[in-house]
Order: structure tokens, then C-alpha cells, then sequence
């Protein structure tokens, strides 16, 4: 099946896919232990698709990894279209086991999110019923959260909704003192990693994470054109959410 996935854009990876593609290991222990709390928000999608109003919905995933956390969500669904894109080529030799157990038609695509949707938007010859993304938006610029937002939201269908799960700062915190507060939780929390795990996480932190706060996301996605925004699910003490925008 490695076949079938397909490269689009820029292949090289940036520090925050090589961090994950070298430690999958450590990143399946923080799933393992729900340290991002995974299981909450993942257990509230799998109740939303399920009650999703349409008899069928494709689905885009951008920032799919190995998709062991989208696949039980999609397996007992009315999906009829799957397509999973992510940056690591070594997630996605992993998402190929996974993602035969998503019904439907599926595919998955090695690239940047941001060149995948600038694609989608240029080409005009595809659209999803959902757009999904999950603790990946954040690793982007401010302007570049808002113009990937805006490119999801041409490539949606009528009466459709973008998906997605990320991490937030405090209205009025800066991004110094989010990190700090962040480490300090890791170093105190984590039990399951290893000391050079830890370190990894920081650092990848430092150099990768640039969250917004909730505030700046609504106002990027009215800016973008969704009618209508829900948290169906925050965690202060991570902190992080789960929000559905409707077009």
C-alpha cells in the first residue's frame, strides 16, 4: 500500500516532524498516559461524527500521523471518503495498517498541510464534508493559521464543518509564559518519559509551538467565513480544546 501515498509539496521535514518521526516511541507513551488528554476529546469527536447530520461525509485529515487516534472515531461512521495528510513519511507507513480499518475510499498524502490545501483550493476539484486537524494548527504563524483557515474554509462543501483539537494561551499571556507554565507541568507530571524525552518535548516546544489564544482563533475563523463556532470540549489545566466551526 506504501504505493499509494502520495507526495505533494515540500518533503523536508522541520524540527517538529523529525522530533516525532525519530520518537514515536515518546509519543505514544504521552497517548498511552493521556497527557494532552487524547481520551476526552477523542471519545466527545467519536460522539459528534456519529451524530453527524449527513447520511455520508468525506473526511480530510491534516496532520493524520499514524492515525491511531482518528481511525476508532471513523470505523463505525457513515464515512464514504478518507484522506490523511501528514509531513513524516515514517507516521505514514504506520497510518497504512490503521487506515484499513476506515471504511470507504482513503488515501494519504506525504506533505506540508499548508501546500496540501493550497492544492485542494488552486485545483477546485475536490471538497470535504469535514476537515479535521488535531495539535498541528499551533505549530504555524499567526498569519499562517489564518491564511490555512481560510484556504479550509474554500474547500468545504455547503452545510459542512472544520474539526479541530489544539492547545491555547491565557488572554493576555505571552507565549514565554505559556511554555513555562507548560514545562513546568511536564517536568512534574510526565512520569512515563525518560529524561532525554522530557528534553525532547521542551525542546521541540521551544522551537515549534506558537499558540494562539482562544480569542484570536474565533476572530481568524469568522474572518474566514464560518457562520457559526462551538468548544464542545476545554481543558483548562492542559490546556487545550476541541472546537467545531460550520460553514
Amino acid at each position: 500500500m506504501s504505493k499509494d501515498i502520495v507526495k505533494i509539496g515540500n518533503q523536508t521535514l522541520p524540527s517538529s516532524a523529525e522530533v516525532f518521526a525519530k520518537n514515536w516511541q515518546m509519543y505514544q507513551k504521552i497517548l498511552k498516559h493521556n497527557y494532552i488528554r487524547h481520551k476526552e476529546m477523542y471519545d466527545i469527536l467519536h460522539q459528534f461524527i456519529l451524530n453527524y447530520p449527513a447520511k455520508s461525509f468525506s473526511f480530510l485529515d491534516l496532520g493524520c500521523g499514524d492515525l491511531s487516534t482518528i481511525t476508532p472515531c471513523l470505523v463505525d461512521s457513515n464515512i464514504y471518503s478518507y484522506i490523511g495528510v501528514d509531513l513524516s513519511p515514517q507516521a505514514l507507513e504506520i497510518a497504512q495498517k490503521n487506515i484499513t480499518y476506515i471504511p470507504g475510499e482513503k488515501r494519504l498524502i506525504t506533505g506540508n498541510i499548508k501546500d496540501v490545501v493550497q492544492e485542494l483550493v488552486s485545483t477546485k476539484n475536490l471538497k470535504f464534508d469535514i476537515v479535521f486537524s488535531s495539535y498541528t494548527i499551533h505549530h504555524l504563524s499567526t498569519l499562517d493559521k489564518q491564511n490555512l483557515i481560510n484556504d479550509i474554509w474554500q474547500i468545504l462543501n455547503p452545510n459542512s464543518c472544520f474539526i479541530f483539537i489544539d492547545t491555547f494561551r491565557e488572554e493576555g499571556e505571552s507565549r514565554d509564559r505559556y511554555l513555562a507554565k507548560y514545562w513546568q507541568n511536564i517536568n512534574k507530571n510526565w512520569f512515563s518519559l525518560t529524561k532525554d524525552e522530557i528534553y525532547l518535548a521542551i525542546t521541540h516546544m521551544k522551537n515549534c509551538d506558537f499558540p494562539e489564544t482562544e480569542n484570536t482563533i474565533l476572530n481568524q475563523v469568522k474572518n474566514a467565513g464560518f457562520s457559526k463556532c462551538e468548544f464542545i470540549y476545554r481543558d483548562q489545566e492542559h490546556p487545550g480544546y476541541l472546537l467545531v466551526c460550520y460553514k
